[in-house]
């Protein structure tokens, strides 16, 4: 987890051209190609979960996920005017998008997955799609970061597999999850990894986000 001051983000974000969000997105798509999960000239894949919660709405989980292609070009330039039009348009067509016979048929086919032994998962190909997860989580409500009125410093998240060796690790095709919430002065952004090949351990991690934000000369507290 690497925490950083909400001002720094914004105005490192503001000087190239984007938000808070759109420099998070960057900085995980940085993650990847500094890892070698892609090659260094490859557009970077990511996938965004978008909230679709609704007044009253009873489900645990409500969420339809955009993708956007992040050029390996404007990260090098650390230009976040492109990502900043990919990302408003990746959010703008998952919005208007018919996906109700794809959806169906998707989950169809992950709850088939899921009921198959271990063994056999182990044995399917590796799943192409995106190698990066960003998941911004934005300024968190008072209800949530102030319960008793005295708010909390900063909030990290994270969603993680839990009780997996390296084999299903690998199944899940690799890559970087990244979480990023915003509470006050402080911006979290929390990574897990699932390439053990090419981040075997919390310290090739920790460097990787360490040389990832003083590229963007954003100072922080790693944990």
């Amino acid at each position: 987890m690497a925490e950083c001051r909400t001002a720094d983000v914004e105005a490192a974000a503001a000087r190239h051209g984007g938000t808070l969000n759109t420099w998070f997105v960057a900085l995980s798509a940085s993650l990847v190609g500094s890892a070698g999960i892609t090659d260094e000239d490859e557009p970077v894949l990511v996938a965004l979960p978008v909230t679709a919660r609704g007044a009253d709405d009873p489900r645990a989980n409500a969420t339809r996920i955009a993708r956007v292609a992040v050029d390996p070009t404007d990260l090098r330039r650390h230009d976040l005017a492109p990502l900043r039009a990919g990302c408003r348009q990746a959010y703008a067509q998952l919005g208007t998008r018919d996906t109700s016979a794809k959806d169906a048929d998707t989950g169809s086919l992950l709850t088939l997955v899921q009921m198959l032994p271990d063994a056999v998962v182990r044995r399917l190909p590796v799943p192409t799609g995106p190698r990066v997860l960003a998941s911004n989580l934005g300024t968190m409500s008072p209800a949530f970061s102030a319960p008793t009125g005295t708010p909390a410093r900063s909030i990290a998240a994270l969603a993680g597999h839990r009780v997996v060796d390296d084999a299903e690790i690998r199944v899940l095709g690799g890559g970087l999850t990244a979480w990023a919430c915003t509470s006050g002065e402080r911006t979290t952004v929390t990574v897990a990894a699932l390439d053990p090949a090419r981040v075997p351990d919390d310290e090739t991690l920790r460097d990787l986000v360490r040389s990832g934000l003083a590229a963007w000369h954003v100072e922080a507290r790693l944990w």
